[in-house]
């Protein structure tokens, strides 16, 4: 025995869709959701081909997930200063979000796929770029949608984040032009500047054997003070490192150099 299988969505003008040896029928049609359809199975025998009845059904739509949470930058990821202003300076960051357990999170960078994460029991989901797909400096946009049974969400709400892999680069001279003795003490000898994508602020750093103590810099604007009157008899050059750091936690340092001009002193 075997079987002719008829399928269509008029139960009076059902299409032959072929004669099978089995009792598993896949329509080759995509079905849609509330539409009713209609199927008929006839037996064939040696003596003859015996018509079934008629059955209906009407396929609903699955179940579709709600879009999950904007997704997050790790907080070990997240370089600099802040642990939570989505800049870093890691190509291969993790991100983690939170959706419902068993779903399936797919990410995407730029509206291009990165990967896909399983929802843990606990509610979580957490995903590292791998070395292959590294990401480039500059703003991305980081979204998500989660998916079940082959059901996808909406996408997430955006998360921009910055990747700026890149130290700050001076652009200032590591000689200072030389200064007259007594001219002054507080005086601004030097303004340190570096180019960067992101904000870049200016500092002395700690720990370093240079001249540093007579010295005070303005993180924003660079401007590099001499804090004593200078003297030629009692210091004729100073020597500082001057440090460039960015938002992302790249920094770069510089040692610049202060000479001192003798000058005749008359009773």
């Amino acid at each position: 025995e075997s079987s002719d299988v008829y399928f269509g969505s008029t139960p009076s003008d059902l299409k032959f869709q072929g004669n099978q040896s089995n009792n598993i029928f896949t329509p080759k049609e995509t079905l849609n959701a509330g539409q009713t359809y209609y199927w008929r199975i006839d037996t064939v025998t040696e003596k003859g081909t015996i018509p079934g009845d008629i059955w209906t059904f009407a396929p609903v739509d699955p179940e579709v997930p709600e879009a999950p949470d904007a997704p997050l930058l790790d907080q070990t990821s997240d370089t600099g200063a802040s642990n939570s202003d989505s800049s870093t300076s890691t190509t291969t960051p993790t991100f983690t979000g939170k959706g419902l357990a068993g779903e399936t999170v797919e990410l995407f960078q730029n509206s291009v796929l990165l990967g896909t994460s399983e929802i843990g029991v606990d509610g979580r989901w957490t995903y590292t770029v791998p070395t292959e797909l590294a990401m480039q400096d500059g703003l991305h946009t980081i979204t998500a949608k989660s998916s079940k049974s082959g059901v996808s969400s909406a996408m997430s709400k955006p998360l921009l984040v910055s990747i700026d892999s890149t130290a700050p680069a001076f652009i200032s001279s590591e000689t200072i032009p030389a200064i007259e003795e007594n001219s002054g003490a507080e005086q601004v000898v030097h303004k340190v500047e570096a180019t960067d994508q992101a904000a870049t602020t200016y500092h002395l750093p700690l720990g370093i054997s240079d001249d540093s103590e007579y010295f005070a810099i303005d993180e924003t604007t660079g401007e590099l003070r001499l804090l004593s009157n200078p003297n030629f008899e009692a210091k004729e050059t100073y020597s500082v490192v001057v440090e460039a750091l960015d938002l992302a936690g790249n920094r770069e340092s510089q040692s610049v150099t202060l000479s001192i001009k003798d000058v005749t002193e008359t009773d």
